[in-house]
């Protein structure tokens, strides 16, 4: 009888334990991201204070996103519940003189030639502020959403000028 009951124990013992193992859930801990913005003309990081020469017409602004930790740039794979192009936003202002920002022109192409022209000549300056922010959080997640990635916002000013002789001078 104190076979069949210790037996009996050992068995209740050993489903408890598995059930609590299979409803603790390994928590993850969302990872930091880097925002990096390319020159189009360089293919480099652009930094603040960097200069950029306005790039050929319909030239796509390449911003992204990487894990900080492993340097890997994020793709839609790696967000699991959104796209990379829904989770990461380009903002473009220009900056009028006293530096504030003008009102937001970007649809993630760089400006053009005439754009540019046009805003020097509202505004009186080439300056102008890049905001990139990402957020991998889908519009609607449900409760099942897990942040593998934290949110970020990062500003870059930069100088965008018509052509090389400008940035000479």
């Amino acid at each position: 009888m104190k076979k069949y009951f210790m037996i009996v124990v050992c068995i209740v013992l050993a489903a408890v334990m598995a059930l609590t193992f299979v409803s603790c859930e390994k928590e993850v801990v969302p990872r930091d991201v880097e925002l990096v913005l390319i020159n189009p003309n360089t293919g480099e990081p652009l930094e603040d204070g960097d200069t950029v020469i306005v790039p050929d017409e319909r030239t796509v602004i390449d911003a992204r996103a990487l894990d900080k930790e492993t340097g890997k740039v994020l793709t839609s794979e790696d967000l699991k519940f959104e796209t990379i192009g829904r989770s990461l936003r380009v903002y473009l202002y220009p900056i009028i003189l006293d530096g504030k920002l003008g009102a937001t022109m970007t649809n993630y192409l760089w400006p053009t030639r005439e754009e540019v022209d046009k805003i020097m000549s509202i505004y009186g300056s080439d300056e102008y502020e890049m905001m990139l922010s990402f957020d991998c959080r889908p519009d609607h997640a449900g409760e099942d959403f897990v942040r593998y990635y934290k949110r970020k916002t990062k500003y870059i000013r930069f100088r965008l000028i018509v052509s090389d002789e400008e940035e000479k001078v």
